[in-house]
C-alpha cells in the first residue's frame, strides 16, 4: 500500500482549475489594527503609518502590529484562499490559532514570532516562512502577484503557492491542535483577497 499523497502533490493535481475549492474568505473587522483600513467588501487591507480610523477598542482587535484575522475558523478538512499582493512590498499572510494575542508590541502578537501563527512574508525583495521565531528564507526567481494558502488540517500541512506560475513557494508540516483562522498583515500599500 502506497502512502497518502502530500498536500503539495495534491495541489499540483488541482492546477487545471485553479479556483476549484477556494474558500470565500473575509477579514473580520473586529480584529483590524488601527494602522489598517478595511474595504467595504471586507477583502482589502490598506496600510497607513498613521492610525487610519478610530476603531472601537475590543478584545479581538490588534492594537500594535498591522494585523487582521479572517472571519471564519476552520476546524478540519482542506481549505484554500488567495491574496493579491502585487501592490505591496511588505506583507505577511498565513494561518493562526484564535488564541493569538492581540494586544501589545511583544512577539506574542507578532505574526510568525509565536507558536500560534504560521506565515509567508515579504519585506522588499526578501521572502521567508516564519513560525515561533524560526525563519526560513524562501528563494524566489520573481515576486508573485498572488499568493495562495492551502491548509490540510487533518493531514497537518500548510502550503503557500504562486497560482499564476503554478509554483509551490513553501510547505510546512504541523500537527494543528486547534481551529485555525486566515491571518494577514500589511505594512506597505495594500493586499486583497481574491475570489
Amino acid at each position: 500500500m502506497s502512502p497518502a499523497p502530500s498536500l503539495a502533490q495534491c495541489c499540483w493535481g488541482r492546477q487545471a482549475d485553479p479556483r476549484r475549492g477556494l474558500e470565500e474568505v473575509h477579514v473580520d473587522e473586529k480584529t483590524v489594527s488601527p494602522l489598517l483600513a478595511l474595504s467595504e467588501d471586507k477583502k482589502t487591507l490598506v496600510f497607513s503609518p498613521k492610525k487610519t480610523k478610530p476603531y472601537p477598542d475590543c478584545p479581538e482587535r490588534f492594537d500594535h502590529w498591522p494585523n487582521a484575522l479572517g472571519t471564519k475558523a476552520f476546524h478540519k478538512g482542506t481549505h484554500a484562499w488567495r491574496i493579491s499582493v502585487d501592490k505591496s512590498c511588505a506583507y505577511k499572510l498565513g494561518i493562526s490559532y484564535g488564541s493569538l494575542q492581540r494586544k501589545g508590541p511583544g512577539n506574542a502578537a507578532r505574526l510568525g514570532y509565536n507558536p500560534c501563527s504560521w506565515v509567508f512574508s515579504r519585506y522588499d525583495k526578501e521572502f521567508r516562512f516564519s513560525h515561533n521565531s524560526q525563519h526560513q528564507a524562501v528563494e524566489l526567481v520573481k515576486c508573485p502577484a498572488q499568493v495562495g494558502v492551502l491548509v490540510d488540517l487533518d493531514g497537518g500541512e500548510v502550503l503557500f503557492y504562486d497560482p499564476t506560475a503554478c509554483v509551490i513557494l513553501h510547505s510546512h508540516r504541523e500537527a494543528f491542535t486547534a481551529p485555525i483562522y486566515p491571518v494577514f498583515a500589511v505594512a506597505d500599500q495594500s493586499i486583497s483577497l481574491v475570489q
